[in-house]
């Protein structure tokens, strides 16, 4: 059977055979609304076919009267006495529009896209484009965007007492970085009828501060008027992951490198010094920049063996407000906390993270507003700031943000002091210094200058407080009668490099630092420093991430005689490499002999300990703890050895006795106690009130290590002396 369906033409036949049968057949129109399509004028034809008898010509119809524009469908069903092609459906197609010539349409399936990001994070959404006009037609598109964040910053107008380098300081290269936090591809293509193209918007937060960003996606389009996309993107620090049991490192520890950026803030040589021991990273814009770097290095002496080169955009050299806070994690890894640093420069604020990626290490958010050069700790979980963090965070309580410190730096005891400086800065940095766990080095002035009574009531409350070895603080004071910036200083392992003004106090201040940092190779530089900005803002130390970690709390002070001194140390090689057994040594030294050594032996873990033995009353005792690690990291705690150990005194006075035991038999007390080391005799005391009123007791008899005298009162209180 053949049946052919034409419209508006008439039929051919297109053969006959010789050979067939009669073929009968019924067709119908299937459609939700057949009423617009016809055969041979009606819904059902029905015929016959002879073989060789040629064709049966059905004529199908179209009627668009009442119909809207769309497209209509419907199937003629042909149904035959055929054994194998029975039924045969002929799909048809109405397509009705008024212009006569068939257009694409545009649909979009979105109209906005919001998304949530903390800092340094990605994500991805996504859209359709569909051409949803008539058949046939071609679709094309192409799409831009444009960023429509509201801002505004106000910068004051510059006081007339303020120096321009204070102006310069707060304000310099103020404003907002170009925004590039949104992709979106592809971004042109093309839609056949009925067609879909699936459009992907790509988020990237990296160095973005915390806020509401804003964006329109526009597609230009053949099919009509342009059609737009609304984007949001809400960058917000919601906590995120926190380190486990964190400790913030010390400046004063062991570092690997130091962060300096171009255009320079710090003389070239005084990074040709730095650069003679550990590796000088140097943040330029571009290839341009690392170029110009690298020719200044080499005519100036720099070891370019030990520098490299971080592409990032900045706003400022003062690298020290801005860069990054190393902490180790709690896993042994070194990483970085970053904060929202406290200045409307956005490149300055996104270098933690960059220098995290730069480095493969783990970035923490803390969510706090900060600033590096208002922050300085010991490495023992004790850290100082002025109250400007209270007034920088001031949506947050006091607990809460000491809460944040504790959570990302392990801070336990964080003093947040008034500033004495009293000026527009309100940074630490400008007055004090952490120069060991138990060091504190403060500015002095004379009692003429206008914050001498602030700057003398800040050295009296850090000598009521006590440091993380459980002493108090050594407190040096350096003279700053000019405002001179001597405590701006910069701590690079076994080195410090101190601002010098050309002034005549100059070389006490070198002399100062010489006094309290024995063994420390001490520099002066000059630089055009501010009493408020000098080296210590230039710089950013690089912690050791393969650091030899030694915890000890010292013994000090002046302790009895006892026949051994235990000294315990907590010893982690951050490099995961074993330590040398034979190599964990105390160094001890009796008044001014040389010094001996005793092995370390292990406790547990990383718990080690060595036993500095029996010495005679008032001896001084000297000693530091060294060790060494299979990666070639060996250290020393203190820092700097033998220069500057830590020092106990041995008393002239036995220890107390221990393990007194108390007996009354058959009408007789008995004290018994171990023995004292040192002790060549004992003196018992008794009263009838256990607060007040012991005197020696002379009734009883010594045998060794025990007393007896007989039982006089109901009720009678002793105590036990050794004497030596």
């Amino acid at each position: 059977m053949r049946v052919r369906l034409t419209w508006n033409t008439t039929p051919t036949a297109c053969g006959t055979d010789t050979y067939g049968e009669v073929e009968d057949y019924s067709i119908n129109v299937v459609s939700s609304g057949p009423e617009w399509v016809t055969i041979d004028g009606g819904s059902t034809v029905n015929g016959s076919v002879a073989a060789g008898a040629g064709d049966d010509v059905i004529v199908v119809g179209f009627d668009s009267t009442d119909l809207t524009e769309g497209v209509y469908t419907a199937d003629i069903v042909i149904s035959s006495n055929d054994p194998d092609e029975s039924p045969i459906t002929v799909p048809v197609t109405l397509t009705v529009d008024s212009g006569g010539i068939p257009e694409p349409e545009i649909d979009v399936s979105v109209t906005e896209l919001n998304q949530e990001l903390e800092p340094d994070e990605t994500d991805s959404q996504n859209f359709n484009i569909t051409n949803v006009g008539d058949p046939g037609t071609i679709l094309t598109y192409n799409i831009t965007w444009e960023y429509t964040t509201a801002r505004s910053l106000e910068i004051p107008e510059q006081p007339d007492d303020m120096p321009d380098y204070e102006w310069e300081r707060l304000y310099r290269n103020t404003g907002f970085r170009d925004e590039t936090w949104l992709d979106v591809t592809p971004i042109s293509g093309d839609c056949t009828y009925n067609e879909s193209d699936l459009i992907n918007a790509d988020f990237n937060s990296a160095g973005m501060t915390e806020g509401t960003y804003t964006a329109t996606i526009t597609i230009c389009n053949n099919a009509g008027a342009d059609e737009y996309v609304y984007v949001t993107l809400d960058v917000e620090t919601t906590g995120g992951t926190t380190p486990v049991n964190p400790r913030a490192i010390a400046e004063f520890e062991q570092m690997e490198g130091v962060l300096v950026r171009y255009p320079f803030g710090v003389p070239v040589s005084l990074i040709a010094e730095m650069s003679e021991d550990v590796m000088v990273t140097t943040i330029v814009a571009n290839a341009g920049e690392e170029a110009t770097v690298t020719s200044t290095y080499s005519s100036n002496g720099v070891n370019m063996a030990n520098c490299n080169f971080e592409y990032s955009p900045t706003d400022t050299y003062w690298i020290r407000d801005y860069g990054p806070w190393w902490v180790e994690d709690g896993s042994d890894d070194v990483a970085i906390t970053d904060y929202t640093y406290n200045r409307p420069r956005p490149n300055d604020n996104a270098i933690p993270g960059e220098m995290a990626t730069f480095l493969s290490e783990n970035l923490y958010l803390m969510g706090l507003e900060h600033t590096g050069g208002n922050y300085m700790t010991d490495g023992m979980g004790i850290a100082v700031s002025t109250d400007l963090v209270w007034d920088e965070n001031n949506t947050l309580s006091h607990t809460e943000i000491s809460q944040r410190m504790g959570d990302y730096l392990g801070i336990q005891t964080y003093h947040v002091v008034p500033d004495p400086n009293g000026d527009y800065i309100r940074h630490v940095d400008c007055w004090g210094k952490f120069l060991d766990v138990d060091k504190l080095l403060i500015r002095e002035v004379p009692p003429s200058h206008s914050q001498y009574d602030e700057i003398e009531a800040t050295v009296d409350y850090f000598e009521a407080q006590t440091s993380s070895y459980g002493t108090p603080y050594e407190i040096y004071r350096v003279y700053t009668p000019g405002d001179e910036p001597y405590t701006n200083s910069f701590i690079l392992n076994d080195k410090v490099f101190v601002p010098t003004m050309n002034s005549s106090w100059d070389d006490d201040a070198i002399a100062l630092y010489e006094s309290a940092m024995p063994g420390y190779e001490v520099f002066g530089f000059d630089g055009g420093w501010a009493s408020t900005d000098a080296i210590h803002c230039r710089l950013r130390e690089t912690a050791d991430r393969e650091m030899l970690f030694i915890n000890h709390i010292p013994i000090s002070g002046t302790i009895p005689s006892r026949a051994n001194y235990e000294i315990n140390a907590k010893i982690v090689p951050y490099s995961g490499q074993p330590v040398y057994n034979d190599s964990l040594l105390v160094y001890y030294k009796v008044d001014s002999g040389a010094y001996t050594s005793v092995t370390m032996i292990s406790t547990g873990g990383n718990n080690y300990q060595g036993i500095i033995p029996e010495q005679a009353g008032g001896s001084e005792i000297s000693y530091f703890i060294h060790a060494a690690d299979q990666s070639g990291k060996s250290a020393n705690q203190p820092f700097i050895g033998a220069f500057d150990p830590h020092i106990f005194n041995v008393s002239t006075q036995p220890e107390a006795p221990v393990n007194v035991q108390i007996q009354i038999v058959s009408g007789d007390v008995h004290l018994s106690w171990d023995a004292v080391t040192g002790a060549v005799s004992y003196k018992v005391y008794s009263s009838d009130d256990p607060y007040t009123g012991f005197l020696e007791d002379t009734s009883g008899s010594f045998a060794g290590e025990s007393w007896s005298t007989s039982v006089i009162n109901i009720k009678k209180f002793y105590y036990l002396k050794a004497v030596n």
